[in-house]
């Protein structure tokens, strides 16, 4: 019996699903922001399932990190995001800190 030529998955491979899901949440938070967009959209937009964003991510914020980082041309360093944490405004100590 001959086989037939397989034809083209209109879904990402594995493979392209990482690069198809930065795409699509770059898209979606330029578009309507971080705190609007959910994960699911995000995989819709990708055209993959929410799993496998959750096996490459585990999590909207790995995701945005993964998206900092394509941004920033994918340097070694943390997202500045990660950068800022921790860090405070002026010699203020922060509320309810003990004072030495």
């Amino acid at each position: 019996m001959p086989q037939r030529p397989s034809e083209p998955s209109s879904r990402p491979n594995r493979g392209e699903a990482r690069e198809a899901l930065i795409a699509a949440d770059r898209r979606l938070f330029a578009e309507r922001g971080y705190k609007a967009t959910t994960t699911r959209e995000i995989a819709t937009e990708a055209g993959v399932s929410h799993a496998l964003l959750r096996y490459h991510f585990s999590s909207k914020e790995g995701l945005r990190d993964a998206v900092d980082e394509n941004v920033l041309g994918g340097s070694s360093e943390r997202s500045p995001r990660h950068a800022m944490r921790g860090w405070r405004a002026g010699p203020w100590p922060r509320r309810g800190a003990r004072r030495p």
